[in-house]
Order: structure tokens, then C-alpha cells, then sequence
């Protein structure tokens, strides 16, 4: 079982799990994506298919939940560059639309994640994690 945590007073002490039942929760969750979004585009060939699931994949492995200045989950463009630790507002809109097919509620706290720091004229930021740079766009 991996965990992404900010800081390490966010750490949970260890606690005991069953490898067993955490495989076969994780098993029905991927499921759950996949079977929602193959529902919706059923006639793919086998290389679209491998495509689609190649970005569910990514979008998943991607997906931060609500932390320091994010206050819904959202949806990184990048957990491995240390420059993208945040939510923009141009990958947020593409990435919605591609989670709308086997994850609704998640795409609509993605584009949340936009909403939360409008400001008076309408423009949309990019939300970092941190207060200080949120600025910047």
C-alpha cells in the first residue's frame, strides 16, 4: 500500500493490513474505472484500448487529494517533477473531461480546485501547495 503525505506530521502511525483484502479492494476499484469508462466507449480496438487505459492510469496515479492550499482533490500534471506540485487551470480542463468518463466526481472537484481562487475579474490561477506561490499566474 503506498501513501503520498505533505508533511510528516500528516504520517499516520502504521497501523496492520491485510495484503489480501487490500488487493482485492484496490482490484474493485480499478474495475470500477475501467468497466465505467469502457461502458461508454465499447467498440474500441485492442491498441485504443491499452491507450485508454494507459491514461486512466495516469490521471489516477496522478490525483492529490485536498492538502494545504487545495481545498478539493485534484489532479497534478506531473507528481515527478517537483515544479508541477499543483493544479492548472489548463490541464485541469482537459483532465475533467477525460475523468468525467469513469470518475464524475472527481472531475468536478478538479475543476473546483480552479474555482476556489477566482478572482473579482474572473481569472483562474494555478494552485500550488504552498500559499506563496499561488501568485504566480
Amino acid at each position: 500500500m503506498q501513501s503520498y503525505y505533505l508533511t510528516n506530521a500528516e504520517t499516520p502511525v502504521e497501523t496492520k493490513w491485510n495484503f489480501s483484502t487490500e488487493l482485492k479492494k484496490n482490484e474493485a476499484r480499478w474495475n470500477e474505472y475501467l468497466n465505467n469508462y469502457f461502458s461508454k466507449a465499447p467498440l474500441l480496438k485492442e491498441q485504443k484500448k491499452r491507450l485508454a487505459v494507459k491514461s486512466i492510469v495516469t490521471l489516477i496515479t496522478n490525483w492529490r487529494s485536498a492538502a494545504k492550499d487545495i481545498l478539493h482533490d485534484g489532479v497534478f500534471p506531473s507528481v515527478n517533477f517537483s515544479g508541477f506540485y499543483g493544479v492548472w487551470s489548463w490541464d485541469s480542463w482537459k483532465q475533467a473531461v477525460g475523468l468525467a468518463m469513469f470518475h464524475p466526481s472527481l472531475a468536478k472537484d478538479n475543476i473546483r480546485c480552479m474555482f476556489d481562487y477566482m478572482n473579482e475579474q474572473g481569472w483562474l490561477r494555478i494552485v500550488f501547495t504552498t500559499k506563496k506561490k499561488k501568485q504566480l499566474a
